[in-house]
């Protein structure tokens, strides 16, 4: 616990586990992997979501809608947690094994 909590102009400012900010989720102990987690999922439900409703070998849309997903400033977030890159990898290999399905 801080020795002071912090104010600005007399306002107690908000204590919080995390931060969105510019598109990525650092959490107070400046590690990604509730970010990480949030872009898997995303990026799972998008590619099931364009495999159950359009034809299975359209790679484009995979290409166009999902990639970006797990690719969105990824030279910040770099996962360096064990688990976080088996998860990354895993969605990333499931993506690519819908686009040759």
């Amino acid at each position: 616990m801080l020795a002071s909590s912090p104010h600005i102009d007399g306002s107690l400012l908000p204590v919080v586990t995390s931060c969105w900010d510019l598109g990525i989720t650092v959490s107070s102990d400046l590690s990604f992997s509730k970010h990480i987690s949030g872009i898997v999922s995303r990026a799972n439900f998008c590619a099931n979501t364009i495999r159950l409703y359009f034809v299975p070998r359209d790679r484009d849309l995979i290409v166009m809608y999902v990639r970006p997903i797990l690719e969105y400033n990824s030279v910040v977030w770099s996962p360096s947690l064990l688990q976080d890159i088996i998860g990354y990898a895993l969605s990333k290999y499931n993506v690519a094994s819908q686009m040759l399905a």
